[in-house]
């Protein structure tokens, strides 16, 4: 009976230190580097919100596991690694920029603006061709100048 009670007492002692260990304030330095995390990462409990943005009782339990390992002395590149292996390449709210899709994700705007601004000048430029044409066109034949010119006359 006595060995039993001490069982209980310890593992109550202990479920009470690992409990304040990751419930404990971080600094404010390493605190920062958490909400960090939590804003780069997708969460895998909440549809198309970021891990600091969904309301489930999950994320709160990871974001608190992630201040425990921050904590225990891990960094911000460790702690990534681990959630990428966990959960999966789905986790990322940024494209990888060293991947073929990835870069795809990244270098693709930039191309759509170039591409949209080629696009531009080639038509800025024909347009300006055209107005050039407009103004110093061919002579209109001597019926249609004198039809336009009643047209005109009766405004």
């Amino acid at each position: 009976m006595k060995l039993a009670l001490q069982i209980i007492f310890a593992s109550c002692a202990l479920w009470f230190f690992v409990a304040t260990a990751v419930n404990a304030e971080l600094e404010p330095a390493k605190e920062a580097v958490a909400q960090e995390i939590f804003g780069s990462v997708m969460s895998p409990y909440c549809v198309a919100r970021s891990l600091r943005d969904c309301p489930s009782s999950a994320a709160r339990e990871l974001q608190q596991q992630i201040r425990g390992k921050l904590a225990a002395g891990k960094s911000k590149d460790e702690i990534f690694q681990e959630l990428y292996a966990t959960y999966g390449q789905k986790i990322r709210s940024t494209p990888d920029e060293k991947s073929g899709l990835g870069l795809l994700g990244w270098l693709a705007p930039a191309g759509f603006a170039v591409l949209g601004i080629v696009v531009l000048a080639v038509w800025l430029a024909r347009r300006k061709d055209a107005v050039v044409v407009s103004q110093g066109g061919a002579a209109l034949d001597p019926q249609m100048e004198a039809r336009i010119k009643d047209e005109l006359s009766k405004f």
